[in-house]
Protein backbone atom coordinates (compact mmCIF):
# COMPACT_ATOMS: atom_id res chain seq x y z
CA UNK A 1 0.00 0.00 0.00
CA UNK A 2 1.40 3.40 -0.97
CA UNK A 3 1.93 6.07 1.65
CA UNK A 4 -0.37 9.01 1.35
CA UNK A 5 1.27 12.12 -0.04
CA UNK A 6 0.04 14.08 2.98
CA UNK A 7 2.28 12.04 5.30
CA UNK A 8 5.29 13.90 3.93
CA UNK A 9 3.52 17.21 4.45
CA UNK A 10 2.83 16.70 8.16
CA UNK A 11 5.70 17.21 10.59
CA UNK A 12 5.69 15.61 14.04
CA UNK A 13 6.17 17.57 17.23
CA UNK A 14 9.54 15.89 17.86
CA UNK A 15 10.80 16.61 14.36
CA UNK A 16 9.80 20.26 14.59
CA UNK A 17 11.51 20.74 17.95
CA UNK A 18 14.73 19.42 16.40
CA UNK A 19 14.34 21.65 13.35
CA UNK A 20 13.84 24.76 15.52
CA UNK A 21 16.30 23.68 18.23
CA UNK A 22 13.73 24.17 20.98
CA UNK A 23 12.37 21.88 23.66
CA UNK A 24 9.11 20.00 23.31
CA UNK A 25 7.92 21.95 26.35
CA UNK A 26 8.47 25.25 24.53
CA UNK A 27 6.51 24.01 21.53
CA UNK A 28 3.65 22.84 23.75
CA UNK A 29 3.66 26.19 25.57
CA UNK A 30 3.46 28.01 22.23
CA UNK A 31 0.46 25.87 21.29
CA UNK A 32 -1.32 26.76 24.53
CA UNK A 33 -0.63 30.45 23.98
CA UNK A 34 -1.49 30.39 20.25
CA UNK A 35 2.08 31.21 19.29
CA UNK A 36 4.17 29.15 16.93
CA UNK A 37 3.03 27.46 13.72
CA UNK A 38 -0.57 26.34 13.19
CA UNK A 39 -1.10 22.65 13.84
CA UNK A 40 -3.62 19.89 13.37
CA UNK A 41 -4.72 17.37 15.96
CA UNK A 42 -5.33 13.97 14.42
CA UNK A 43 -8.12 11.62 15.51
CA UNK A 44 -5.57 9.58 17.46
CA UNK A 45 -4.67 12.69 19.48
CA UNK A 46 -1.28 13.22 17.87
CA UNK A 47 -0.23 16.72 16.91
CA UNK A 48 1.16 17.41 13.45
CA UNK A 49 2.38 20.57 11.78
CA UNK A 50 1.68 21.09 8.08
CA UNK A 51 4.92 21.92 6.28
CA UNK A 52 3.36 25.02 4.69
CA UNK A 53 2.25 26.34 8.10
CA UNK A 54 5.79 25.98 9.46
CA UNK A 55 7.16 27.85 6.48
CA UNK A 56 4.54 30.62 6.77
CA UNK A 57 5.13 31.03 10.50
CA UNK A 58 8.90 31.16 10.06
CA UNK A 59 8.67 33.77 7.30
CA UNK A 60 6.34 35.84 9.50
CA UNK A 61 8.84 35.69 12.37
CA UNK A 62 11.65 36.87 10.13
CA UNK A 63 9.54 39.71 8.68
CA UNK A 64 8.68 40.89 12.22
CA UNK A 65 12.36 40.90 13.11
CA UNK A 66 11.87 38.19 15.74
CA UNK A 67 14.49 36.07 14.07
CA UNK A 68 16.98 36.78 11.36
CA UNK A 69 18.01 34.22 8.79
CA UNK A 70 21.64 33.26 8.89
CA UNK A 71 23.72 31.90 6.08
CA UNK A 72 22.55 28.41 5.23
CA UNK A 73 19.52 28.63 7.51
CA UNK A 74 17.02 28.41 4.66
CA UNK A 75 17.95 24.74 4.34
CA UNK A 76 16.92 24.07 7.95
CA UNK A 77 13.27 25.03 7.44
CA UNK A 78 11.39 22.82 5.03
CA UNK A 79 10.49 24.42 1.74
CA UNK A 80 6.78 24.29 1.31
CA UNK A 81 6.86 25.36 -2.32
Amino acid sequence: MERLKIEGELISENTLTKMLDISVFTLRYWRQKNKGPNFVKLENGRIRYPRQEIHNWYEDQVSKGVGRPIKGESDAIPNAG
